[in-house]
């Protein structure tokens, strides 16, 4: 079983924290531990934070066109919030053992490794729910 704290989910908690920072218009970075800084990111973060187009900012792998939310940049804005607590509560709905496998599906990145796939229950996720 997965850890939880207050009945959620650590995969889930990441984006509500995430979601409750940038709500209050605070840019919110991510780093998961296994990551490699090996120089001072934050100026090219700061330079396309403010071309002022992207509301999430993540890595990608070098051999994969999936979204990888190892490195997450989050604008501090009630848009990115909302797409966040957006992924968060369909997160939830439809379990995967990792979030990374997650986004293909719900930004429907079909170039992705892991777009169009079934969560840890057997169901398919394929079919998105435009009311949440």
């Amino acid at each position: 079983k997965a850890p939880r704290r207050l009945g959620i989910e650590a995969i889930v908690a990441k984006y509500l924290v995430l979601a409750a920072l940038v709500k209050l218009s605070l840019h919110a970075v991510w780093l998961d531990l296994d990551i490699l800084v090996l120089s001072d990111p934050a100026p090219p973060l700061t330079a396309e934070l403010a071309r002022g187009e992207a509301h999430l900012i993540f890595v990608r792998h070098l051999l994969s066109q999936s979204v990888s939310p190892a490195v997450i940049v989050a604008r501090g804005t009630a848009m990115t919030a909302s797409i966040l607590m957006g992924y968060a509560g369909w997160l939830r709905e439809n379990p995967y053992l990792l979030d990374h496998q997650g986004w293909d599906q719900y930004l429907s990145n079909n170039h992705g490794d892991y777009a169009g796939l079934f969560d840890y229950k057997g169901r398919n996720t394929t079919n998105q729910d435009p009311d949440g």
